[in-house]
């Protein structure tokens, strides 16, 4: 439980950062999204306290899909729910560039670190 407990904690600790607006993304040359460095190190921290939880996004968009829909159904999420939800999130941006940027703006990833702080 400690694991999870610290692993958590740093998911958590984005909270600040993400109601502040001060993230900052942009269109480069390519046509694709730049993050900001902390966007970019959010999701290393995802990466690396999600792995464990073996999601095919493929198979989880229509949930990530709902949930973006209905972000008040987060309330009754579990933990795992939720953790896939930012897996796919992360492996979403590879196909649908600026994913990321609209769960930012639509709020979507603060609605999800808060209900993984409720649950911790």
């Amino acid at each position: 439980m400690e694991e999870y407990e610290v692993a958590s904690n740093k998911l958590i600790d984005y909270i600040p950062y993400f109601e502040s607006g001060s993230y900052d993304y942009y269109f480069n040359k390519s046509g694709f999204f730049t993050y900001d460095q902390d966007v970019n190190y959010f999701f290393l921290s995802v990466i690396n306290e999600c792995y464990k939880y073996e999601v095919s996004w493929q198979d989880f968009v229509t949930e990530f899909d709902f949930y973006y829909q209905n972000q008040q159904e987060l309330d009754h999420t579990d933990l795992e729910t939720l953790k896939k939800l930012l897996i796919t999130i992360k492996s979403l941006e590879r196909y649908r560039h600026g994913i990321i940027a609209l769960c930012i703006d639509h709020g979507l990833l603060l609605a999800i670190l808060n209900r993984i702080k409720m649950l911790s």
